[in-house]
Parts: structure tokens; sequence; C-alpha cells
């Protein structure tokens, strides 16, 4: 499936404090006048909604072509895409990247958890991957 789409409506940007922020906040989470919560990395919220409708419609892999920017943030979460063409100009400079679902999610189990446990639900729509047995010569 195809995700480079992931971008924050500006809009949605507008709320106070946020207009300067492409992907969210650097801030943590606060709670508005209304007492709705605001989470601070919006883009995690849309890679949990990709988790879960790549378990629900069976897509193995995902192909994003996203700018720098987006990039070095995702990266800060362990989500990890593989670059397999150069940066070129497209409304901006981007650069196309792919990766199987099941190895990105064991990269971030294993290296940020937490970040596995939102996008995931705690592993209700992938779950953690399996250790491999003692004495197994796989």
């Amino acid at each position: 499936a195809e995700i480079s789409r992931l971008i924050i409506s500006r809009l949605f940007r507008r709320r106070q404090g946020e207009d300067e922020f492409p992907f969210g906040t650097d801030r943590e989470i606060a709670t508005v006048r209304d007492g709705r919560r605001r989470f601070p990395h919006t883009v995690l919220g849309l890679m949990a909604a990709v988790s879960k409708a790549s378990a629900e419609n069976g897509i193995s892999y995902l192909y994003a072509s996203m700018e720098p920017a987006l990039n070095r943030l995702i990266r800060r979460f362990a989500l990890q895409l593989k670059p397999i063409g150069p940066l070129v100009e497209y409304h901006g400079y981007r650069q196309p990247h792919f990766m199987a679902v099941g190895e990105l999610l064991q990269n971030i189990y294993r290296m940020q958890r937490d970040t596995w446990d939102l996008i995931t639900h705690g592993g209700l729509y992938w779950p953690p991957p399996r250790k491999p047995q003692q004495g197994s010569h796989s």
C-alpha cells in the first residue's frame, strides 16, 4: 500500500500552538480548554491507522514518498523505511521508501516498545515478534 500522504491538514495544524509544526508538535501531551487531549506527534496517529488498516486488509508492504523532514521525524520513533531511490523534486524534495510491514514493526518492537504499543494497539493489530525457541536450528 502506498502511504505517501502522511500530511496533517493545515486546518488541523491551526489549532493553538500547532501552526508552525507540519507534523504535530514537539511538546508533551496537553489538555486544551474544552478538555480534549491532543497528541504531540500526530503522525504517530496516522501510523497507528496505517498499522490497523494493513492488518485488516492483509497489506504486507508499504511504499512512501516523503520529504526529508518527515523521514527524520519518523526515525525518532524507530519508523525506519528503506530508501529505494534518489531524492527528487516533486512539490518539494521527496525520496521513495519501501518496507515489509512485519519487518518494520519488528524493528519498532525491538528499538522502541512504547511506539510499537501505540501503533499496534498493544499488539492487537500486529502481534509481537516470536522469539526463536531454544534448540531451534532455523
